[in-house]
Protein backbone atom coordinates (compact mmCIF):
# COMPACT_ATOMS: atom_id res chain seq x y z
CA UNK A 1 0.00 0.00 0.00
CA UNK A 2 2.79 2.40 0.92
CA UNK A 3 4.60 1.43 -2.27
CA UNK A 4 1.51 2.26 -4.37
CA UNK A 5 1.04 5.57 -2.60
CA UNK A 6 4.69 6.43 -3.30
CA UNK A 7 4.27 5.71 -7.00
CA UNK A 8 1.14 7.88 -7.15
CA UNK A 9 2.95 10.74 -5.40
CA UNK A 10 5.89 10.45 -7.79
CA UNK A 11 3.62 10.50 -10.82
CA UNK A 12 1.80 13.53 -9.44
CA UNK A 13 5.06 15.37 -8.92
CA UNK A 14 6.21 14.55 -12.45
CA UNK A 15 2.91 15.80 -13.85
CA UNK A 16 3.25 19.03 -11.91
CA UNK A 17 6.82 19.48 -13.10
CA UNK A 18 5.74 18.93 -16.69
CA UNK A 19 3.30 21.85 -16.50
CA UNK A 20 5.68 24.50 -15.18
CA UNK A 21 7.02 25.42 -18.62
CA UNK A 22 5.20 27.56 -21.13
CA UNK A 23 5.17 27.00 -24.87
CA UNK A 24 5.24 29.63 -27.61
CA UNK A 25 4.24 29.02 -31.23
CA UNK A 26 5.24 31.38 -34.04
CA UNK A 27 3.51 31.52 -37.43
CA UNK A 28 4.90 31.29 -40.02
CA UNK A 29 7.80 29.24 -38.70
CA UNK A 30 11.04 27.98 -40.13
CA UNK A 31 10.58 24.20 -40.11
CA UNK A 32 14.33 23.62 -40.00
CA UNK A 33 14.70 25.48 -36.68
CA UNK A 34 14.81 23.48 -33.47
CA UNK A 35 12.89 24.31 -30.31
CA UNK A 36 14.72 26.88 -28.19
CA UNK A 37 14.41 27.71 -24.50
CA UNK A 38 14.08 31.34 -23.36
CA UNK A 39 13.71 33.07 -20.03
CA UNK A 40 10.60 35.12 -19.33
CA UNK A 41 12.30 38.51 -19.86
CA UNK A 42 13.75 37.58 -23.24
CA UNK A 43 10.49 35.89 -24.28
CA UNK A 44 8.68 39.16 -23.46
CA UNK A 45 10.96 41.03 -25.87
CA UNK A 46 10.15 38.51 -28.61
CA UNK A 47 6.40 38.94 -28.01
CA UNK A 48 6.57 42.74 -28.16
CA UNK A 49 8.92 42.84 -31.15
CA UNK A 50 6.58 40.64 -33.18
CA UNK A 51 3.58 42.73 -32.11
CA UNK A 52 5.01 46.22 -32.62
CA UNK A 53 5.16 48.17 -35.86
CA UNK A 54 8.27 47.54 -37.99
CA UNK A 55 11.19 49.63 -36.76
CA UNK A 56 9.69 50.01 -33.29
CA UNK A 57 9.32 47.79 -30.26
CA UNK A 58 11.79 46.80 -27.53
CA UNK A 59 14.70 49.06 -26.66
CA UNK A 60 18.18 48.53 -25.28
CA UNK A 61 17.03 49.28 -21.75
CA UNK A 62 14.56 46.35 -21.91
CA UNK A 63 17.33 43.78 -22.26
CA UNK A 64 17.72 41.64 -19.10
CA UNK A 65 20.87 42.36 -17.13
CA UNK A 66 22.04 38.75 -17.30
CA UNK A 67 21.96 38.72 -21.14
CA UNK A 68 24.33 40.60 -23.41
CA UNK A 69 22.96 42.98 -26.01
CA UNK A 70 24.45 40.89 -28.85
CA UNK A 71 22.72 37.72 -27.65
CA UNK A 72 19.42 39.56 -27.21
CA UNK A 73 19.56 41.07 -30.69
CA UNK A 74 20.48 37.68 -32.19
CA UNK A 75 17.48 36.09 -30.49
CA UNK A 76 15.11 38.83 -31.64
CA UNK A 77 16.38 38.56 -35.20
CA UNK A 78 15.87 34.81 -35.09
CA UNK A 79 12.21 35.09 -34.11
CA UNK A 80 11.50 38.49 -35.68
CA UNK A 81 8.44 39.13 -37.78
CA UNK A 82 9.04 39.82 -41.45
CA UNK A 83 9.34 43.42 -42.60
CA UNK A 84 7.19 45.17 -45.22
CA UNK A 85 7.40 44.03 -48.81
CA UNK A 86 9.60 45.86 -51.31
CA UNK A 87 8.30 49.31 -52.34
CA UNK A 88 5.58 49.22 -49.66
CA UNK A 89 5.47 51.30 -46.50
CA UNK A 90 3.18 49.02 -44.49
CA UNK A 91 3.39 45.26 -43.86
CA UNK A 92 0.72 43.25 -45.65
CA UNK A 93 0.19 40.70 -42.88
CA UNK A 94 -1.46 41.67 -39.61
CA UNK A 95 0.20 40.83 -36.30
CA UNK A 96 -1.50 38.86 -33.55
CA UNK A 97 -0.43 37.93 -30.02
CA UNK A 98 -2.59 35.39 -28.18
CA UNK A 99 -1.89 34.20 -24.66
CA UNK A 100 -3.85 31.40 -23.04
CA UNK A 101 -2.97 30.77 -19.40
CA UNK A 102 -4.26 28.58 -16.60
CA UNK A 103 -4.09 25.46 -18.79
CA UNK A 104 -3.50 21.88 -17.75
CA UNK A 105 -0.87 19.67 -19.39
CA UNK A 106 -3.53 17.89 -21.46
CA UNK A 107 -5.08 21.17 -22.59
CA UNK A 108 -1.67 22.44 -23.72
CA UNK A 109 -1.15 19.19 -25.62
CA UNK A 110 -4.57 19.49 -27.32
CA UNK A 111 -3.93 23.12 -28.24
CA UNK A 112 -0.54 22.19 -29.72
CA UNK A 113 -2.24 19.56 -31.90
CA UNK A 114 -4.78 22.15 -33.06
CA UNK A 115 -1.94 24.46 -34.12
CA UNK A 116 -0.39 21.64 -36.15
CA UNK A 117 3.28 22.19 -35.22
CA UNK A 118 5.69 21.91 -32.34
CA UNK A 119 6.54 24.77 -30.03
CA UNK A 120 8.98 27.33 -31.44
CA UNK A 121 10.45 27.93 -27.99
CA UNK A 122 9.67 27.14 -24.38
CA UNK A 123 9.56 29.60 -21.50
CA UNK A 124 11.09 28.98 -18.09
CA UNK A 125 10.55 30.79 -14.75
CA UNK A 126 6.96 31.72 -15.62
CA UNK A 127 5.43 34.74 -13.84
CA UNK A 128 2.06 34.94 -12.11
CA UNK A 129 -1.36 35.35 -13.73
CA UNK A 130 -1.38 39.01 -12.65
CA UNK A 131 1.88 39.50 -14.57
CA UNK A 132 0.21 38.06 -17.67
CA UNK A 133 -2.59 40.60 -17.31
CA UNK A 134 -0.12 43.48 -16.91
CA UNK A 135 1.79 42.31 -19.99
CA UNK A 136 -1.29 43.04 -22.09
CA UNK A 137 -2.63 46.07 -20.25
CA UNK A 138 0.75 47.88 -20.25
CA UNK A 139 3.35 46.40 -22.59
CA UNK A 140 1.06 45.29 -25.43
CA UNK A 141 -0.63 48.68 -25.36
CA UNK A 142 2.77 50.38 -25.60
CA UNK A 143 3.44 48.25 -28.68
CA UNK A 144 0.35 49.71 -30.38
CA UNK A 145 -2.19 46.90 -29.86
CA UNK A 146 -5.25 47.38 -27.68
CA UNK A 147 -6.29 44.58 -25.36
CA UNK A 148 -9.20 42.66 -26.90
CA UNK A 149 -10.76 40.87 -23.94
CA UNK A 150 -14.25 41.65 -25.29
CA UNK A 151 -13.64 39.78 -28.56
CA UNK A 152 -13.57 36.03 -28.67
CA UNK A 153 -10.64 34.36 -30.39
CA UNK A 154 -13.00 33.15 -33.08
CA UNK A 155 -14.01 36.76 -33.84
CA UNK A 156 -10.40 37.85 -33.97
CA UNK A 157 -9.21 35.15 -36.38
CA UNK A 158 -12.10 35.91 -38.75
CA UNK A 159 -10.41 39.32 -39.24
CA UNK A 160 -13.70 40.94 -40.22
CA UNK A 161 -14.63 42.91 -37.11
CA UNK A 162 -12.68 46.18 -37.00
CA UNK A 163 -13.41 46.54 -33.28
CA UNK A 164 -11.21 43.52 -32.57
CA UNK A 165 -8.15 44.97 -34.30
CA UNK A 166 -6.16 48.16 -34.15
CA UNK A 167 -4.68 49.41 -37.40
CA UNK A 168 -2.59 46.32 -38.04
CA UNK A 169 -2.31 44.32 -34.81
CA UNK A 170 -4.27 42.75 -31.97
CA UNK A 171 -3.41 41.24 -28.60
CA UNK A 172 -5.71 38.97 -26.63
CA UNK A 173 -5.36 37.04 -23.38
CA UNK A 174 -7.69 34.28 -22.22
CA UNK A 175 -7.64 32.51 -18.86
CA UNK A 176 -8.85 28.93 -18.87
CA UNK A 177 -8.76 28.89 -15.07
CA UNK A 178 -11.26 31.76 -14.96
CA UNK A 179 -13.49 30.53 -17.81
CA UNK A 180 -13.02 26.78 -18.25
CA UNK A 181 -16.13 26.57 -20.44
CA UNK A 182 -14.31 28.54 -23.18
CA UNK A 183 -11.63 25.86 -23.69
CA UNK A 184 -13.28 24.10 -26.63
CA UNK A 185 -14.10 27.28 -28.56
CA UNK A 186 -10.56 28.62 -28.08
CA UNK A 187 -8.92 25.40 -29.27
CA UNK A 188 -11.25 25.31 -32.29
CA UNK A 189 -10.31 28.90 -33.18
CA UNK A 190 -6.60 28.04 -32.97
CA UNK A 191 -6.99 25.72 -35.97
CA UNK A 192 -7.53 28.75 -38.25
CA UNK A 193 -4.24 30.44 -37.41
CA UNK A 194 -1.86 28.15 -39.41
CA UNK A 195 -3.91 28.60 -42.59
CA UNK A 196 -4.10 32.39 -42.22
CA UNK A 197 -0.34 32.49 -41.73
CA UNK A 198 0.26 30.25 -44.74
CA UNK A 199 -1.87 32.58 -46.89
CA UNK A 200 0.25 35.55 -45.78
CA UNK A 201 -2.62 37.28 -43.96
CA UNK A 202 -1.34 36.89 -40.42
CA UNK A 203 1.85 36.74 -38.40
CA UNK A 204 0.82 35.18 -35.12
CA UNK A 205 2.40 34.38 -31.79
CA UNK A 206 0.45 31.94 -29.62
CA UNK A 207 1.55 31.42 -26.01
CA UNK A 208 0.25 28.51 -23.95
CA UNK A 209 0.88 28.76 -20.22
CA UNK A 210 0.05 26.46 -17.31
CA UNK A 211 -1.46 27.71 -14.09
CA UNK A 212 1.23 29.12 -11.79
CA UNK A 213 1.39 29.22 -8.00
CA UNK A 214 1.52 32.20 -5.68
CA UNK A 215 5.32 32.09 -5.50
CA UNK A 216 5.71 32.89 -9.21
CA UNK A 217 7.53 35.99 -10.41
CA UNK A 218 5.39 39.16 -10.19
CA UNK A 219 6.33 40.45 -13.66
CA UNK A 220 7.54 39.39 -17.10
CA UNK A 221 10.26 42.02 -16.90
CA UNK A 222 12.73 43.26 -14.31
CA UNK A 223 11.97 46.80 -15.47
CA UNK A 224 9.92 48.79 -12.91
CA UNK A 225 6.23 48.32 -13.57
CA UNK A 226 5.35 51.91 -12.63
CA UNK A 227 7.47 53.29 -15.47
CA UNK A 228 5.82 50.98 -17.99
CA UNK A 229 2.41 51.99 -16.68
CA UNK A 230 3.20 55.71 -17.16
CA UNK A 231 4.21 54.96 -20.74
CA UNK A 232 0.89 53.21 -21.32
CA UNK A 233 -0.98 56.19 -19.83
CA UNK A 234 0.83 58.46 -22.29
CA UNK A 235 -0.43 56.32 -25.15
CA UNK A 236 -3.97 56.34 -23.74
CA UNK A 237 -3.97 60.12 -23.39
CA UNK A 238 -2.74 60.52 -26.97
CA UNK A 239 -5.55 58.28 -28.20
CA UNK A 240 -8.07 60.88 -27.05
CA UNK A 241 -6.45 63.36 -29.45
CA UNK A 242 -6.21 61.05 -32.45
CA UNK A 243 -8.48 58.35 -33.79
CA UNK A 244 -5.63 56.09 -34.77
CA UNK A 245 -3.71 54.08 -32.22
CA UNK A 246 -0.55 55.88 -31.18
CA UNK A 247 2.69 54.18 -30.29
CA UNK A 248 5.02 55.54 -27.67
CA UNK A 249 8.56 56.11 -28.81
CA UNK A 250 11.60 55.07 -26.79
CA UNK A 251 13.20 57.55 -24.46
CA UNK A 252 15.52 60.05 -26.04
CA UNK A 253 18.61 58.44 -24.57
CA UNK A 254 17.61 54.87 -25.43
CA UNK A 255 18.45 53.54 -28.90
CA UNK A 256 16.04 51.04 -30.40
CA UNK A 257 17.14 47.51 -31.18
CA UNK A 258 16.00 47.92 -34.77
CA UNK A 259 16.80 50.89 -37.00
CA UNK A 260 13.75 52.85 -38.27
CA UNK A 261 12.74 51.94 -41.82
CA UNK A 262 11.00 55.24 -42.68
CA UNK A 263 13.02 58.04 -44.32
CA UNK A 264 14.65 60.56 -42.00
CA UNK A 265 13.85 64.21 -42.88
CA UNK A 266 16.72 66.48 -43.89
CA UNK A 267 15.59 69.04 -41.28
CA UNK A 268 13.58 68.84 -38.07
CA UNK A 269 11.53 71.80 -36.89
CA UNK A 270 12.44 71.33 -33.22
CA UNK A 271 15.04 69.66 -31.07
CA UNK A 272 12.42 67.38 -29.52
CA UNK A 273 11.26 66.10 -32.91
CA UNK A 274 14.89 65.53 -33.91
CA UNK A 275 15.54 63.50 -30.75
CA UNK A 276 12.39 61.43 -31.29
CA UNK A 277 12.89 60.91 -35.02
CA UNK A 278 16.53 59.87 -34.78
CA UNK A 279 16.57 58.07 -31.43
CA UNK A 280 18.73 60.85 -30.01
CA UNK A 281 21.08 60.43 -32.98
CA UNK A 282 21.41 56.72 -32.12
CA UNK A 283 23.20 57.80 -28.93
CA UNK A 284 26.21 58.72 -31.08
CA UNK A 285 25.68 62.48 -31.22
CA UNK A 286 23.31 65.32 -30.41
CA UNK A 287 20.64 67.36 -32.19
CA UNK A 288 21.74 70.92 -33.04
CA UNK A 289 20.51 73.77 -35.21
CA UNK A 290 22.85 73.84 -38.18
CA UNK A 291 22.13 77.55 -38.67
CA UNK A 292 23.55 78.41 -35.26
CA UNK A 293 21.71 79.82 -32.26
CA UNK A 294 17.92 79.40 -32.19
CA UNK A 295 16.12 82.80 -32.31
CA UNK A 296 13.50 83.62 -29.70
CA UNK A 297 10.66 83.70 -32.23
CA UNK A 298 11.89 81.44 -35.03
CA UNK A 299 10.19 81.63 -38.41
CA UNK A 300 9.95 78.94 -41.03
CA UNK A 301 13.40 78.34 -42.40
CA UNK A 302 15.21 79.84 -39.41
CA UNK A 303 15.84 76.49 -37.75
CA UNK A 304 16.99 73.17 -39.08
CA UNK A 305 17.82 70.63 -36.42
CA UNK A 306 20.12 67.84 -37.54
CA UNK A 307 22.40 65.31 -35.89
CA UNK A 308 25.96 66.29 -35.09
CA UNK A 309 27.80 63.00 -34.77
CA UNK A 310 30.53 62.38 -32.21
CA UNK A 311 33.22 59.78 -31.80
CA UNK A 312 32.90 56.99 -29.26
CA UNK A 313 35.83 55.49 -27.40
CA UNK A 314 36.34 51.79 -26.89
CA UNK A 315 39.00 50.50 -24.50
CA UNK A 316 39.68 47.51 -26.75
CA UNK A 317 40.16 49.53 -29.95
CA UNK A 318 40.64 53.06 -31.24
CA UNK A 319 37.94 55.71 -31.43
CA UNK A 320 34.93 54.94 -33.61
CA UNK A 321 33.60 57.72 -35.82
CA UNK A 322 29.92 57.87 -36.81
CA UNK A 323 28.04 59.48 -39.67
CA UNK A 324 24.74 59.52 -41.53
CA UNK A 325 21.48 61.35 -40.88
CA UNK A 326 20.99 59.52 -37.58
CA UNK A 327 24.65 58.84 -36.73
CA UNK A 328 23.91 55.15 -37.09
CA UNK A 329 26.56 54.45 -39.75
CA UNK A 330 30.18 53.96 -38.88
CA UNK A 331 32.39 56.52 -40.63
CA UNK A 332 35.24 54.64 -42.31
CA UNK A 333 36.26 57.42 -44.74
CA UNK A 334 39.57 58.18 -42.99
CA UNK A 335 40.75 54.51 -42.84
CA UNK A 336 39.58 54.06 -46.43
CA UNK A 337 41.57 56.98 -47.79
CA UNK A 338 44.63 55.96 -45.79
CA UNK A 339 44.44 52.45 -47.18
CA UNK A 340 43.65 53.69 -50.70
CA UNK A 341 46.48 56.23 -50.69
CA UNK A 342 48.98 53.74 -49.30
CA UNK A 343 47.97 51.23 -51.97
CA UNK A 344 48.43 53.80 -54.75
CA UNK A 345 51.90 54.77 -53.45
CA UNK A 346 53.03 51.13 -53.20
CA UNK A 347 51.75 50.37 -56.70
CA UNK A 348 53.54 53.46 -58.07
CA UNK A 349 56.85 52.53 -56.38
CA UNK A 350 56.67 48.95 -57.65
CA UNK A 351 55.81 50.13 -61.15
CA UNK A 352 58.74 52.59 -61.16
CA UNK A 353 61.15 49.91 -59.93
CA UNK A 354 60.05 47.47 -62.61
CA UNK A 355 60.25 50.19 -65.28
CA UNK A 356 63.79 51.10 -64.18
CA UNK A 357 64.95 47.51 -64.32
CA UNK A 358 63.34 47.02 -67.71
CA UNK A 359 64.92 50.18 -69.13
CA UNK A 360 68.40 49.12 -67.89
CA UNK A 361 67.98 45.71 -69.40
CA UNK A 362 67.01 47.19 -72.77
CA UNK A 363 70.27 49.22 -73.14
CA UNK A 364 72.64 47.86 -75.85
CA UNK A 365 76.11 46.66 -74.89
CA UNK A 366 79.28 48.21 -76.54
CA UNK A 367 80.33 46.76 -79.94
CA UNK A 368 83.83 45.74 -78.78
CA UNK A 369 83.95 44.94 -75.11
CA UNK A 370 87.75 44.33 -75.10
CA UNK A 371 88.81 47.27 -77.38
CA UNK A 372 91.19 48.65 -74.78
CA UNK A 373 92.93 45.36 -74.14
CA UNK A 374 96.08 44.59 -76.38
CA UNK A 375 97.39 41.10 -77.19
CA UNK A 376 100.75 40.26 -75.66
CA UNK A 377 103.58 39.33 -78.06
Amino acid sequence: MKFTAGIIAALASCTAAATTTGQAFIFPRDDSASTASLGRSLARLVFLQRLANPGEGPTIRDIPEDISADDAVATLNKFASSGPALFTSKPSAKRLLVMIDGMTAQQIKDAGKALGQGATFTIDDLPSSAANRNLFEIDAYNAGATQQQSCSLNEIVKMQDGNCWSESSAAARYSIAEKPESTKSIIDALRSIPKLAKDGKLEATVVLLPETNNNAKPSWSDKPQELRRRQAEQVISSNHKSASVSVTHPAANTPTLFAPKKPVPACFSSKESCITGTGNCSSHGSCVNKYGAVPENPKEGDVCFVCRCKSTHNDKSSDTHWGGATCAKQDVSVPFWLFFGFTIVIVAVVWMAISLLFSVGEEKLPGVIGAGVSRSK
